[in-house]
């Protein structure tokens, strides 16, 4: 703040600047030469056009300050000095490090650099150009880096090994995502998937920019299941359309089935992001395409995301066909786990058509093969749909159990976005049974973890129950409002759709006419980020009329 105050004529502090001067000092790192770089700037520049700046070049935190010696008056200046004193070697493994953005834990680190790679990496260290954290990773600050990628790109040859070690490396690490995410293993492999996200993002961008189809290929199915687990749908959308448009762009007759694979994982989020015309139209386009040596697992695959996209279009026998044929080809494929996915698709497919002992002898089929593989997640998901089964059938104590059982699993494994599923079921249970303000936290919590995910259909089906939970309450108005957005929106699951137009009739019918549709206006007219927070304010017990404790 010292720097700031000195050097900035007609500087204020005030509460803005302070966020973004602890935005800028941890993109600095807190390194104290570049903060005051950085404030050197601040009389002709705003904060945020410093921030960006630096994000952009190094070169730009150089300053001319009396009272610092010239080898202090530019970082690169500083880096240069410590560049010079370090032996080729070391300078090497320095150009290396820096491509993992993200860092790196020590064994790779070791396996990246090669016989010297303990003195090479002391060496650094003791340079300050390179850290390690408490545990156990090294990491290299974000000017360091580019500095050291300058560097590193005056050889060409060594540039292309580098990058190549490193495209390596998050290709390894993205194929074992993919398949311990079906087995006991998930729990880490999704620690590694979160600590290694920003390593992942970069070799990503690299490869789709040269539609490496190979390294898309052993990336792809890692990459979405990892980002599906952590309820990143936007981003891996975006990162997935940019690789099916540059495989496109550079088509490879070899790799037609690479790009089918990308497509289908493109539908997978579309379907969380209730785009589920898109999501159909990718599937047959993937369909088409589908070959190589995975054939059927990638079939499996496709049919299961078509056959889930029917059952939410309230196409329950259709559904139920895709997922039969995605059935037989998981069998063929030898894949256990898309098995057991095929099974728990069928089960959700018979529920939508109320055949409830079909869904409680197929959901257990899954559950017994995904018990047998340890895949903790999709337990969760099978105990969550088992107790539907239970509450249907009105087993109120049973459904309680298995919905409890599948939120201490998903909250174990921090799929968190997954919770709301069984936190809203919890809450239809608590409306059967008439402990209304029980039922208004869980819909509360459950409706915010969908808008902190943006899980489209999910949140249209979490206000219709609200809204059929304000039917117990003297808020008929407020239940019109809510079910505005799912009577419009293409997001909207038909079951529920169907549902609050039903609801809607009713409440037509018991409320004045003028009051209704004033009412149905103000829900249609709100955007859904609007509708969404109006019901997260609503769904909090004191805000509902007439309400009382259980």
């Amino acid at each position: 703040m010292r720097a700031w105050l000195h050097v900035g004529a007609g500087f204020r502090l005030d509460a803005h600047n302070i966020g973004l001067i602890g935005r800028l000092c941890r993109l600095l790192d807190g390194s104290p030469l570049a903060i005051e770089l950085a404030a050197s700037w601040v009389r002709r520049l705003t904060i945020d056009e410093i921030v960006q700046a630096i994000a952009a070049n190094p070169d730009f935190l150089a300053a001319d300050l009396p009272d610092l010696p010239a080898r202090h008056h530019s970082m690169r200046a500083v880096f240069e000095q410590s560049w010079e004193l370090l032996e080729p070697e070391e300078q090497r493994a320095m150009c290396r490090l820096s491509l993992f953005r993200g860092g790196l834990d020590a064994p790779t680190a070791h396996e990246l650099l090669g016989d010297h790679s303990f003195a090479e990496l002391a060496a650094l260290q003791d340079a300050s150009l390179l850290q390690r954290s408490a545990d156990g990773r090294y990491g290299m600050h974000v000017l360091v880096a580019q500095f050291a990628n300058e560097h590193l790109n005056h050889d060409p040859a060594e540039a292309a090994a580098a990058r190549a070690a490193h495209t390596d490396y998050v290709g390894r690490l993205l194929t074992a995502t993919a398949a311990r995410l079906g087995g006991a293993e998930q729990a880490e492999a999704l620690a590694a998937f979160d600590r290694e996200i920003v390593n992942i993002r970069t070799a990503w961008d690299r490869v789709v920019a040269a539609a490496d189809w190979p390294a898309l290929e052993r990336m792809c199915e890692g990459l979405a299941m990892g980002m599906d687990a952590r309820g990143r749908f936007e981003e891996a959308l975006d990162c997935l359309q940019r690789a099916a448009a540059a495989l496109a762009a550079h088509p490879a007759p070899e790799a037609g089935f690479v790009l089918s694979r990308v497509l289908a994982a493109r539908a997978g989020q579309c379907e969380r992001l209730g785009r589920y015309d898109e999501g159909i139209a990718l599937l047959r386009r993937a369909l088409r395409l589908s070959g190589g040596p995975q054939v059927h697992h990638d079939r499996a695959r496709i049919l299961g995301v078509l056959g889930r996209i029917m059952e939410r279009r309230g196409r329950f026998q259709s559904a139920i066909r895709l997922h039969r044929q995605s059935l037989d080809c998981a069998r063929a494929a030898g894949n256990s786990p898309a098995e057991a996915n095929a099974y728990h698709n069928l089960a959700s497919a018979y529920e939508g058509l109320m055949e409830y002992a079909e869904v409680r002898r197929l959901v257990q089929n899954s559950l017994r093969l995904r018990r047998a593989n340890g895949d903790l997640r999709g337990v969760a998901l099978s105990l969550n749909l088992l107790g539907i089964a239970a509450e249907m059938q009105s087993a109120y104590d049973e459904a309680r159990m298995h919905y409890q059982e599948s939120l201490a699993l998903m909250g174990g494994l921090g799929n968190h976005w997954e919770r709301a599923l069984p936190l809203s079921n919890l809450g239809d249970v608590c409306v059967t049974l008439g402990e209304l303000a029980a039922a208004c936290v869980y819909y509360a919590e459950a409706l915010e973890l969908a808008q902190h995910y943006w899980s489209v259909p999910n949140m249209l089906m979490f206000m219709v129950k609200l809204a059929q939970l304000l039917q117990h309450t003297t808020a008929n108005a407020a239940a019109v409002e809510l079910i505005g957005p799912a009577l419009i929106h293409p997001g909207a699951d038909a079951v529920f759709r169907e549902q609050a137009r039903r609801l809607l009739g009713a409440l037509g019918d018991s409320m004045p006419a003028e009051q209704f549709r004033a009412a149905l206006i103000r829900g249609q007219a709100r955007s859904l980020s609007e509708a969404v927070a109006f019901a997260i304010k609503l769904s909090r017990r004191s805000a509902l009329p007439g309400m009382h404790p259980d």
